[in-house]
């Protein structure tokens, strides 16, 4: 989809404006973003994570608080992921939100490790 989405770009550059114009897009915007291939890489390691467990086929991670700490202005979260009830690994992180990234980033390192 981002594929056909980024050719529909280039085509409509190619049609209002012309071929060089077009041409200088694909060169100083497009080449540059593909050699540096960490501006192209996923943040979201939760999406990584789903993507990777539902490609050998397990259920989607589940995500559980296990620990809060701190008083209500400056809590810190311990969350556990799971996928088809094994632990995979745990995050910390100053809201929910960052504890799950975190906790999916190191499971998907986890994993990394495993495969090599």
């Amino acid at each position: 989809i981002l594929a056909d989405a980024l050719e529909a770009i280039v085509a409509a550059i190619y049609l209002d404006s012309g071929f060089e114009t077009a041409k200088k897009f694909v060169v100083e915007t497009l080449i540059p973003i593909e050699i540096d291939y960490s501006l192209m890489r996923d943040k979201n390691y939760k999406s990584s994570l789903l993507e990777l467990a539902q490609s050998q086929g397990k259920s989607f991670p589940v995500y559980k608080i296990v620990e809060e700490r701190g008083p209500d202005h400056d809590k810190t979260f311990k969350v556990a992921v799971f996928v088809e009830n094994e632990l995979l690994s745990y995050g910390v992180g100053k809201s929910k939100k960052q504890a799950e990234q975190n906790a999916a980033k190191n499971a998907l390192k986890k994993f990394e490790t495993q495969t090599k």
